[in-house]
């Protein structure tokens, strides 16, 4: 969870995996501090890119939470209106696109 360090041996378990032939790692649900900052979300998340440093460079892909993802993007979260979040996720999971909040309506951004 983003309140657990990784475990001391991280980067020799990643090794050892790409000895077995897993060589493509993805790491789910980052931030950045700075994202943190700017929204006043600032908790303990051990999920950000400050931590990767280290390991940065055996990752392919990082994934952003779906919940980060709709406030460092648009800063218009629909979580913070209730009424639109799960049509907001009715839409991605349907569709394949992200809606945002445009006042009391939802509006394609025609981002996948």
């Amino acid at each position: 969870t983003e309140d657990q360090e990784h475990p001391l041996d991280i980067v020799e378990s990643m090794m050892a995996w790409k000895d077995l032939g897993f060589c493509r790692f993805g790491y789910d649900d980052i931030t950045d501090e700075r994202v943190n900052k700017s929204l006043g979300t600032e908790s303990v998340n051990l999920h950000s890119t400050a931590s990767l440093v280290p390991l940065l460079d055996e990752f392919w892909l990082l994934k952003v939470d779906m919940e980060w993802a709709g406030h460092m993007i648009f800063l218009t979260h629909p979580a913070c209106k209730p009424n639109l979040k799960a049509e907001v996720l009715q839409h991605a999971r349907d569709e394949d696109f992200v809606f945002v909040a445009r006042g009391p309506v939802l509006s394609n951004s025609g981002l996948r």
